[in-house]
Protein backbone atom coordinates (compact mmCIF):
# COMPACT_ATOMS: atom_id res chain seq x y z
CA UNK A 1 0.00 0.00 0.00
CA UNK A 2 1.08 3.68 -1.02
CA UNK A 3 1.06 6.66 1.26
CA UNK A 4 -2.17 7.77 -0.01
CA UNK A 5 -6.05 6.45 0.41
CA UNK A 6 -7.14 5.36 2.93
CA UNK A 7 -3.91 6.33 5.17
CA UNK A 8 -4.18 9.74 6.77
CA UNK A 9 0.11 10.38 6.00
CA UNK A 10 2.11 11.12 9.05
CA UNK A 11 5.19 12.62 8.85
CA UNK A 12 7.67 9.55 9.51
CA UNK A 13 5.84 7.99 6.60
CA UNK A 14 8.13 10.49 4.43
CA UNK A 15 11.20 8.74 5.56
CA UNK A 16 14.08 10.26 7.57
CA UNK A 17 14.31 14.27 7.94
CA UNK A 18 16.70 14.96 4.33
CA UNK A 19 20.09 16.16 4.78
CA UNK A 20 22.04 18.59 2.32
CA UNK A 21 24.58 16.67 0.61
CA UNK A 22 26.48 19.79 -0.69
CA UNK A 23 25.47 24.05 -0.42
CA UNK A 24 22.34 25.32 -1.93
CA UNK A 25 23.48 27.15 -4.63
CA UNK A 26 20.62 28.25 -6.16
CA UNK A 27 17.35 28.41 -4.37
CA UNK A 28 15.14 29.07 -7.11
CA UNK A 29 16.70 25.83 -8.79
CA UNK A 30 17.53 23.67 -5.69
CA UNK A 31 15.46 23.07 -2.60
CA UNK A 32 17.51 23.22 0.84
CA UNK A 33 17.10 20.23 3.12
CA UNK A 34 14.90 22.49 5.59
CA UNK A 35 12.26 23.11 2.95
CA UNK A 36 11.85 19.85 2.02
CA UNK A 37 11.53 18.64 5.66
CA UNK A 38 9.38 21.22 5.98
CA UNK A 39 6.83 20.44 2.84
CA UNK A 40 6.56 16.90 4.42
CA UNK A 41 5.70 18.10 7.82
CA UNK A 42 3.13 20.54 6.30
CA UNK A 43 1.85 18.11 3.85
CA UNK A 44 1.30 15.09 6.52
CA UNK A 45 -0.16 17.96 9.06
CA UNK A 46 -2.55 19.05 6.47
CA UNK A 47 -3.61 15.48 6.06
CA UNK A 48 -5.04 14.80 9.21
CA UNK A 49 -6.98 18.04 9.22
CA UNK A 50 -8.30 18.60 5.56
CA UNK A 51 -11.49 16.85 4.83
CA UNK A 52 -11.81 13.70 2.68
CA UNK A 53 -15.42 14.24 1.16
CA UNK A 54 -17.31 17.48 0.67
CA UNK A 55 -20.57 17.18 -0.77
CA UNK A 56 -22.33 20.56 -1.78
CA UNK A 57 -26.69 20.40 -2.05
CA UNK A 58 -29.16 22.58 -2.51
CA UNK A 59 -32.78 22.30 -1.57
CA UNK A 60 -35.67 22.94 -3.56
CA UNK A 61 -39.44 22.87 -2.44
CA UNK A 62 -38.66 19.08 -1.24
CA UNK A 63 -35.91 18.30 -3.78
CA UNK A 64 -32.76 17.49 -2.81
CA UNK A 65 -29.97 18.12 -5.58
CA UNK A 66 -26.24 17.05 -5.12
CA UNK A 67 -24.71 20.03 -6.99
CA UNK A 68 -20.95 18.92 -6.37
CA UNK A 69 -18.86 16.04 -4.91
CA UNK A 70 -15.22 15.73 -4.42
CA UNK A 71 -13.21 13.18 -2.74
CA UNK A 72 -9.39 12.58 -1.73
CA UNK A 73 -10.04 9.21 -3.09
CA UNK A 74 -11.71 9.98 -6.26
CA UNK A 75 -9.12 12.99 -7.57
CA UNK A 76 -10.29 12.31 -10.82
CA UNK A 77 -13.81 12.11 -10.08
CA UNK A 78 -16.08 9.53 -9.74
CA UNK A 79 -19.02 7.76 -8.63
CA UNK A 80 -21.36 10.10 -6.45
CA UNK A 81 -22.86 8.93 -2.76
CA UNK A 82 -26.57 8.36 -2.95
CA UNK A 83 -28.19 10.99 -1.18
CA UNK A 84 -32.05 11.11 -0.51
CA UNK A 85 -34.15 14.00 1.37
CA UNK A 86 -36.17 12.29 4.53
CA UNK A 87 -38.03 15.23 5.51
CA UNK A 88 -37.79 18.86 5.94
CA UNK A 89 -33.72 19.02 7.44
CA UNK A 90 -33.13 15.62 7.73
CA UNK A 91 -31.28 14.04 5.01
CA UNK A 92 -29.06 10.56 4.39
CA UNK A 93 -25.86 9.67 2.10
CA UNK A 94 -24.43 6.67 1.18
CA UNK A 95 -21.02 5.97 -0.14
CA UNK A 96 -19.34 2.75 -1.65
CA UNK A 97 -17.63 0.30 0.59
CA UNK A 98 -14.54 0.48 -0.99
CA UNK A 99 -12.39 2.92 -3.45
CA UNK A 100 -9.37 1.95 -4.90
CA UNK A 101 -5.96 3.58 -3.74
CA UNK A 102 -3.36 5.27 -5.60
CA UNK A 103 -2.29 1.86 -6.90
CA UNK A 104 -5.65 0.44 -7.98
CA UNK A 105 -6.16 -1.74 -4.85
CA UNK A 106 -9.59 -1.33 -3.44
CA UNK A 107 -9.68 -0.50 0.35
CA UNK A 108 -12.54 0.31 2.93
CA UNK A 109 -13.91 3.62 2.94
CA UNK A 110 -14.22 4.92 6.91
CA UNK A 111 -15.28 8.09 7.99
CA UNK A 112 -14.95 9.39 11.73
CA UNK A 113 -16.52 12.58 11.74
CA UNK A 114 -18.77 15.10 9.58
CA UNK A 115 -19.79 18.51 9.90
CA UNK A 116 -22.10 20.34 8.13
CA UNK A 117 -22.56 24.11 7.20
CA UNK A 118 -25.94 25.85 6.34
CA UNK A 119 -25.92 29.08 3.73
CA UNK A 120 -28.07 31.81 4.06
CA UNK A 121 -30.10 34.53 5.48
CA UNK A 122 -31.31 32.27 8.44
CA UNK A 123 -29.08 30.51 10.99
CA UNK A 124 -29.36 27.13 10.91
CA UNK A 125 -28.06 24.59 13.50
CA UNK A 126 -26.27 21.01 11.70
CA UNK A 127 -24.91 17.67 12.59
CA UNK A 128 -24.04 14.46 10.58
CA UNK A 129 -24.80 11.38 12.20
CA UNK A 130 -22.08 8.67 10.93
CA UNK A 131 -24.01 4.90 11.04
CA UNK A 132 -21.55 2.42 12.09
CA UNK A 133 -20.30 1.17 8.65
CA UNK A 134 -18.42 4.64 8.74
CA UNK A 135 -19.64 5.17 5.23
CA UNK A 136 -22.84 6.47 5.25
CA UNK A 137 -25.33 9.00 7.57
CA UNK A 138 -27.32 11.33 8.34
CA UNK A 139 -27.32 15.16 8.55
CA UNK A 140 -29.58 17.01 10.10
CA UNK A 141 -30.54 21.16 10.46
CA UNK A 142 -32.60 22.84 12.10
CA UNK A 143 -33.60 26.28 13.80
CA UNK A 144 -32.60 28.30 17.07
CA UNK A 145 -36.22 27.02 18.00
CA UNK A 146 -34.58 23.36 17.66
CA UNK A 147 -37.30 22.47 14.64
CA UNK A 148 -36.00 20.62 11.98
CA UNK A 149 -35.70 22.67 8.38
CA UNK A 150 -34.08 23.01 4.93
CA UNK A 151 -31.41 25.05 3.90
CA UNK A 152 -31.54 26.32 0.81
CA UNK A 153 -27.66 25.07 0.13
CA UNK A 154 -25.24 23.46 2.71
CA UNK A 155 -21.98 21.64 2.30
CA UNK A 156 -21.10 18.13 3.97
CA UNK A 157 -17.34 17.63 4.69
CA UNK A 158 -16.08 14.22 5.52
CA UNK A 159 -13.03 12.91 7.05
Amino acid sequence: MGLGFPIRTSRSAFGPKPENTKPVRDPRKHLSADIGALMMWQIAGSGLMVPTARMIFTVTGTTLALLQHTEAFQPDGGTAPVTVRTGAGVYTFVYLANYPDEQGDDKPLVFSWGGVRCEGASFRHGQVELNPDARSGTVRIWTDAGAASDCAKFSVDLG
